[in-house]
C-alpha cells in the first residue's frame, strides 16, 4: 500500500520566495517519499484512489473497481486520533468499456469489462492542512494522504507539462532522433515513452509539488479505452514512485487527442478520426475520470472542458481550444473536428470573441486579478510556435 508521512515543517514566506512564485516554481513539501507497494495489493481496484477538484475546506477521491461492491473510506487530520468514515456507491462506468478500435489491437481475452465508479466528497475539512486516508475495497486497502490548499497567500510549487500521449504499444519502441548536423543517422532516443513519463514522474515527485497541471493530449487516442488504462496505471500506480495522483491533485485541460476517435475506428467506410458522435464517446472517457470545478455551462455536457483552479496565491485558468466555428473556415482551429457550433457537431465549445467560453474567461480574469497574486492559463494549442504545429489552422 501507498504509506506517508508527517508534513515537513517550516514552510518560507511568500516574500521571500518572490522570484521562485514568478518562475511558477514554488516549494512546500507535502509528504515524504513512501516505499513501494507490497505484491498483490490492491486486486480489487481497477484505478486506485485519486484526488479531484481540491479546496481549502474539501476535495473528492476517486477511484475505480472491477466489481460492483461499496467501497469504505476513511479519513482524518495528520497526526489527530480523530477519524471519519464514508461509503461509496458503485456505478458502472459505461463510458470506459472497451470498443471496438480497441478489440482490433487487443486480444479477446484482454478487452477489459466497463469499471465500476466510486466517488466520495470529503467536506468541512481545515484550510492548509495535511490529512491522511485510507479506502478498503472487497478486502483490498490502500492508503495515502494529501494536503489541503491554503486560503492565505504562501510559498507555492506546481508543475505544468503536456502531452504524455501514452499508449500500450509504445512500449519498447524508442522514438527516432534526428541530428540536425545530418552526421548520424537512425538514431533513437534512449529510451521509450512508457520509461520517459515514469522517469518524468519520479522527478516530479521528488521536487514536492502542491499540484500537476497537464495542458492537453493526456493519451495518444482518447477514443482506446487502453490509452487511458495506461495513463492511470502512471498516475495511481508506478512502481517508482508512490502514485502521485493519490496524494497530489491533478487538473487538465484537453488536448486533440482527448477527442481523437483513432485510425482504426471507421465511419461510412472513411476513417473516423474526429467524427461525431464517435468524438464525443471517446472525450466522455475524460469526462469520466476528471472532476473538476464548475464553469456553469448552459450545456451540462461542457462542464469539465474549462475551469478555474485556486490554490492560495495561484488561480489557474485552464481552456478547450480545440475547436473553433464555423466548421472549415479560417478561424476553424481543427478541420477535422465539428464543434457546439458546427452543423452535426459535438459539444466542444468555441473559444473565438464572444463566445460563451471567451466571456466566462474574461470573468475569471478580471475576478483573478482582483483576488490572486499570479494567474496562469492551461491550453494544449500554441498561438505562438516556430515547430511542425505552426501552421495555418486546420
Amino acid at each position: 500500500m501507498s504509506r506517508t508521512t508527517k508534513v515537513a515543517p517550516g514552510r518560507p514566506s511568500l516574500p521571500a520566495r518572490l522570484p521562485a512564485i514568478v518562475a511558477a516554481a514554488l516549494l512546500i513539501a507535502a509528504c515524504d517519499a513512501p516505499g513501494p507497494p507490497p505484491a498483490g495489493e490492491a486486486d480489487a481496484f481497477r484505478v486506485r484512489p485519486y484526488l479531484q477538484n481540491l479546496t481549502p475546506d474539501a476535495v473528492t477521491v476517486l477511484w475505480f473497481s472491477v466489481e460492483a461492491s461499496p467501497g469504505r473510506l476513511t479519513y482524518g487530520a495528520r497526526g489527530s486520533a480523530d477519524s471519519a468514515t464514508a461509503e461509496s456507491e458503485p456505478e458502472l462506468a459505461l463510458a470506459l468499456a472497451y470498443s471496438a478500435t480497441d478489440s482490433v489491437a487487443v486480444a479477446p481475452g484482454e478487452i477489459l469489462a466497463a469499471p465500476y465508479r466510486h466517488r466520495v466528497r470529503l467536506t468541512g475539512l481545515e484550510p492548509d492542512t495535511a490529512y491522511d486516508y485510507s479506502v478498503e475495497q472487497l478486502g483490498s486497502r490502500f492508503e495515502a494522504g494529501f494536503h489541503t490548499a491554503p486560503i492565505e497567500d504562501r510559498a507555492v510549487r506546481f508543475i505544468a507539462f503536456s502531452d504524455c500521449e501514452t499508449e500500450p504499444e509504445s512500449t519498447g519502441k524508442p522514438a527516432d532522433w534526428l541530428d540536425p548536423s545530418g552526421e548520424s543517422e537512425g538514431r533513437v532516443y534512449p529510451m521509450d515513452q512508457t520509461r520517459g513519463f515514469a522517469r518524468n514522474l519520479e522527478v516530479i515527485w521528488e521536487r514536492r509539488p502542491d499540484f500537476l497541471a497537464i495542458a492537453g493530449d493526456l493519451v495518444e487516442v482518447g477514443g482506446e479505452q487502453r490509452d487511458w488504462d495506461e495513463f492511470w496505471r502512471h498516475l495511481t500506480r508506478p512502481e517508482s514512485t508512490p502514485g502521485i495522483a493519490s496524494h497530489l491533485p491533478v487538473i487538465a485541460a484537453p488536448g486533440n487527442h482527448e477527442y481523437y476517435v483513432g485510425k482504426k475506428a471507421r465511419f461510412r467506410g472513411e476513417k473516423a478520426l474526429f467524427a461525431q458522435p464517435f468524438s464525443e464517446r471517446a472525450f466522455a472517457r475524460y469526462r469520466t475520470y476528471f472532476e473538476l470545478a464548475a464553469n456553469g455551462a448552459p450545456d451540462p455536457e461542457q462542464e469539465g472542458r474549462y475551469h478555474r483552479f485556486d490554490y492560495g496565491p495561484v488561480t489557474v485558468i485552464a481552456l478547450d481550444v480545440i475547436n473553433q466555428s464555423p466548421h472549415g473556415s479560417e478561424r476553424d482551429s481543427s478541420f477535422y473536428l465539428r464543434g457546439a457550433g458546427d452543423a452535426g457537431g459535438g459539444h466542444a465549445p468555441d473559444f473565438a470573441p464572444g463566445s460563451r467560453q471567451y466571456v466566462w474567461l474574461e470573468g475569471q480574469l478580471g475576478e483573478a486579478q482582483a483576488s490572486s497574486a499570479f494567474t496562469f492559463l492551461l491550453f494544449h494549442i500554441s498561438p505562438y510556435t516556430s515547430g511542425k504545429h505552426g501552421l495555418p489552422p486546420g
